[in-house]
């Protein structure tokens, strides 16, 4: 039933993409409580409210999304791989949002986040707190997940850990690693 799968997404953390295929596309205000489910079929859409928020998520059934990872700390800079090299073992890093192939990432409804046809990936499937995230070519590796939460972290289910901008770094450049989540605004992204 579409909107049982639907309904999971308000209780915590989702898939970079929602399970069956499904992609939260938007979140709208929507006053105080909301609390009905809506579902539009012929244009693949439901709308579900999301528990103690007075927002509404929007899910589309469209497939993969892409765009910029933006840094809900610092709006201005995007996660990027460095150099747009698509080669194995680039630093995943911070740089100033300019709409290059770089910063283009793709949420699959496998959750992967992809750029230049690699995966955003912890090097060597480590599961500690400054596990460097790099560019690693596709594999479907536990160290290649990442979900959205409703929170606006970035978790990597195996390790449970955080994609965290260190120490709340503003330079371009800095490479991004995981953390042990902290609810941090250096934890927060938006994703595509």
């Amino acid at each position: 039933m579409v909107a049982a799968a639907a309904l999971s997404l308000a209780a915590g953390a989702v898939p970079a993409s929602a399970a069956g295929g499904y992609t939260v596309t938007a979140t709208i205000p929507v006053g105080d409580g909301p609390g009905q489910v809506a579902a539009d079929p012929a244009a693949g859409t439901i709308y579900v409210t999301n528990n103690n928020s007075d927002t509404v998520s929007v899910i589309s059934t469209a497939g993969p999304v892409s765009g910029p990872i933006v840094s809900g700390y610092r709006p201005a800079l995007c996660v990027t791989d460095r150099y747009d090299s698509a080669a194995n073992d680039t630093p995943i890093t911070l740089a100033t949002c300019d709409g290059s192939p770089g910063q283009d990432w793709t949420v699959t409804t496998s959750g992967t986040l992809q750029v230049n046809g690699k995966c955003l990936d912890i090097y060597r499937d480590e599961k500690t707190n400054h596990a460097p995230v790099e560019l690693w070519t596709c594999t479907g590796g536990a160290n290649q997940q990442w979900q959205a939460t409703v929170a606006g972290t970035l978790v990597n289910p195996i390790s449970g850990k955080c994609l965290d901008d260190p120490r709340f770094s503003t330079t371009p450049g800095t490479q991004l690693d995981i953390y042990t989540c902290n609810g941090g605004a250096n934890q927060q992204w938006q994703i595509p």
